[in-house]
């Protein structure tokens, strides 16, 4: 800029009181010829013209003059980069008063000395306080646009200082004016979330059959769990089923490992016997099916209290329907569509609020609305797990227990401006779980609440779940898949079971029902052992058992050979 200066000024005649060229791209110091008109550079280098007037007195003048104003320009540079570093750029003043960055106590030389004798003091003044040193980066040495700038690009290598102010919360880039708050971050990441259901407005309700169960959130505040006398049922069933079995027309066991399904049976008309022989049954098979079932939601939760005391959800939706908070509503329409973003296929594979002090025992689900096809459910045994481990690793998880946790749910709750009725929590549980009337073991972790193995570092305990977790989601030979028909219900034990929903039947709308009673605090296998004085079985190996084969032989004994497809 100071060019344009001299861009008027001649180069000085070579004659006593006047001075060589002026210009300061002309590098000719007493040319042999000056002539007014001329350029003293050759005009090579772009010299301005010579008018043969310019005398010493006049460039000294000119000389000081450009000095002051590259003084101001310095000092204006180094007042925005002061101004961006200590405030930063774009800040609203509450935001600037809830975080200050404070400049580098470094001059641009590094020497601190350098520095202005403010910000040394400033330095002074913020060691007597709570201040934390923290690196930044440098991207460019100048500024030249300082509205364009950040600040980071004038910061390289050197110690700053964060003023942490209760105000505001501290944060290392500038947000706009125009970015979402932290809320409604979580809002957007919550809007399709498979372990709550959303607010539903009135659209459709007046041709809807089902209009007094879609989901209500109520504003209710519930005390803490306590822990509650809770027998399971199986262990008054006769082994043999025959009053279940007698009543049906058809018995089909779907897997070898898991799923059964009884036609011929009315669950309405069901015997206290009968119902017992249901809850072994369930016990064994994992998750047992009925279809054309004309049993409503007060007989569904009446034949579920006569498994344990019924649950109430802390932040999932109930019917709009008073009375009603015991039943977990599942509603999905066209309104939902699925967001791949929000959740992984494993993620969604859950024991139902396994996080409880008592845990889900006989659990039941009756879809009333469902789509001609898609939204199957998928459960997996956790007795075919743990058999298909080896017998070392086998004993290895028996001892360890892992934390399950609500707390993720709840805060996806608020996220979503929903209520939270009880507070949440998290509980330490068996990784092996014993059924109390089967005797099984059972592996119960689950994606969906399990958060780590207590007591082994982390990389291991990442390892131990990553593994479970896959065999889990992953394993056919675990699995059973069931599609829902008009009327069907399903009854599961969440003792020894893992299931998933599958999320592939948008725009049509799915509605369910679901009634869930508590069950025992879950037991190690050394507990079950040192209380019932019987010893925990693994179910693969009473199988081979009564097929006269050596379990402890079964693995890794055979000869190696081809794939056949």
């Amino acid at each position: 800029m100071f060019f344009t200066v001299f861009q008027k000024l001649a180069a000085a005649r070579v004659s006593p009181g006047h001075h060589k060229c002026t210009n300061l791209k002309c590098h000719h110091a007493n040319p042999p010829q000056c002539k007014a008109g001329t350029y003293l550079c050759g005009g090579r280098l772009g010299g301005a013209l010579c008018d043969g007037t310019y005398t010493v007195s006049q460039r000294r003048a000119a000389e000081a003059e450009e000095k002051r104003r590259r003084h101001k320009e310095k000092a204006r540079q180094m007042r925005w980069e002061e101004a961006r570093v200590i405030w930063g750029q774009g800040q609203s003043r509450n935001q600037r008063e809830g975080q200050r960055l404070v400049r580098p106590l470094a001059g641009r030389d590094g020497n601190v000395k350098s520095a202005s004798a403010k910000l040394l003091r400033r330095r002074q003044d913020y060691q007597k306080g709570a201040i934390t040193p923290y690196w930044r980066p440098r991207t460019s040495r100048h500024v030249n646009n300082p509205k364009e700038s950040t600040t980071s690009s004038i910061i390289k290598d050197v110690p700053t200082f964060r003023l942490d102010i209760k105000m505001a919360p501290v944060a290392t880039q500038t947000p706009s004016a125009s970015a979402p708050t932290q809320v409604e971050t979580l809002k957007q990441d919550a809007q399709f979330n498979p372990f709550y259901s959303p607010s539903i407005g009135d659209d459709g309700d007046a041709t809807y059959q089902f209009k007094q169960f879609k989901p209500h959130f109520p504003e209710l505040s519930w005390a803490p769990l306590e822990e509650i006398a809770v027998k399971d049922r199986g262990l008054f069933a006769d082994a043999e089923k025959k009053n279940l079995f007698a009543a049906a027309t058809k018995v089909k066991h779907l897997t070898p490992a898991i799923g059964t399904e009884i036609v011929g049976v009315d669950l309405r008309q069901l015997t206290d016997a009968q119902k017992d022989e249901l809850a072994l049954l369930v016990g064994e098979r994992g998750v047992v099916f009925f279809r054309d079932q004309d049993i409503d939601i007060h007989q569904q939760l009446e034949l579920a209290r006569h498994f344990g005391p019924l649950h109430k959800h802390a932040t999932t939706p109930v019917p709009k329907e008073p009375g009603l908070e015991e039943v977990h509503v599942v509603y999905n329409d066209k309104s939902r569509r699925p967001d791949p973003a929000s959740f992984s296929k494993l993620e969604l594979w859950h024991t139902d609020v396994s996080y409880e002090l008592q845990p889900p025992s006989t659990t039941s689900l009756k879809v009333i609305t469902g789509p001609e096809y898609g939204g199957d459910t998928i459960w997996s045994s956790g007795y075919a797990l743990y058999s298909s481990l080896s017998r070392g690793f086998q004993q290895y998880l028996e001892g360890l227990t892992a934390l399950h946790s609500a707390v993720a749910q709840a805060d996806g709750a608020r996220a979503a401006g929903l209520p939270v009725r009880r507070e949440p929590i998290e509980t330490e549980h068996p990784v092996v779980r014993v059924h109390p009337a089967t005797g099984l073991k059972s592996v119960y972790v689950n994606p969906g609440f399990t958060r780590r193995i207590v007591g082994v570092p982390k990389a291991e305990s990442d390892a131990i779940l990553t593994f479970l977790f896959h065999q889990i989601g992953e394993n056919p030979d675990f699995q059973v898949r069931f599609h829902w028909t008009p009327n069907a219900i399903a009854f599961w034990d969440n003792r020894v079971v893992t299931h998933s929903a599958t999320f592939d039947f948008w725009p049509a709308t799915r509605h369910a029902l679901r009634a869930t009673p508590h069950g025992e605090k879950p037991q190690s296998v050394a507990d079950y052992e040192r209380e019932t004085g019987k010893v925990a079985k693994d179910r693969l190996a009473e199988i081979l058992k009564e097929q006269g084969v050596d379990a402890s032989a079964s693995i890794g004994t055979s000869k190696a050979r081809g794939y056949n497809d």
